[in-house]
């Protein structure tokens, strides 16, 4: 599991955060879950991220807040799929 992709990270640039809709800081933020191959040091595939602001991740990421385990990965879950559709509809992943 270790797809990289630069042109998915940087989709992010421009957008606002999938969660609470702020502008200015979001990025493209991997999953923190096991059974998605994340360990110490080692990121998630780069298919596997959402578009979240600097407040949004930090929550996720569990750095601020008080969510458990399972508010974080259902939230992150919405982001994810919020993200898949951006994708879609402005073009960044294409099916042909």
């Amino acid at each position: 599991m270790s797809f990289r992709s630069a042109k998915l990270l940087r989709s992010a640039q421009g957008q606002a955060c999938v969660l609470c809709r702020r502008e200015g800081t979001t990025v493209s933020a991997h999953c923190n879950l096991t059974v998605h191959g994340k360990g110490i040091g080692i990121k998630c595939p780069d298919c596997l991220v959402a578009w979240l602001c600097h407040e949004c991740h930090s929550l996720l990421d569990g750095q601020t807040g008080s969510w458990t385990k399972e508010e974080k990965r259902t939230m992150w879950y919405r982001a994810f799929a919020f993200t898949v559709v951006q994708w879609f509809e402005q073009g960044i992943v294409e099916v042909t």
